[in-house]
């Protein structure tokens, strides 16, 4: 089964509306870790490194995020749905 031009320039439109996401969560990402690392900073410099917490917290959504958006083999549903069809014809 081919794809129509329509069909991927929606492909397309998702892709990069996901990776302006993906850019937006990662800004996000460095903001949060600057103001847990400041807030850090000015008032237990030589504590408990808490803001670790936060930052592996809100890193995790990025890189599960940025999975979803770059993973090897992308959504490739039709494919498996046509293999599906064909292994099912060869029963007969």
């Amino acid at each position: 089964m081919t794809e129509t031009n329509e069909q991927i320039r929606e492909q397309a439109i998702a892709r990069v509306k996901a990776k302006d996401e993906l850019r937006g969560l990662v800004g996000s990402w460095v903001l949060v870790t600057a103001i847990v690392l400041s807030v850090y900073y000015f008032t237990t410099p030589n504590g408990y490194f808490w803001p670790v917490w936060p930052i592996l917290g809100v890193g995790l959504g990025v890189v599960s995020q940025a999975w979803r958006v770059y993973r090897l083999g992308t959504d490739n549903k039709e494919a498996r749905i046509q293999a599906e069809i064909d292994r099912l014809k060869q029963r007969g």
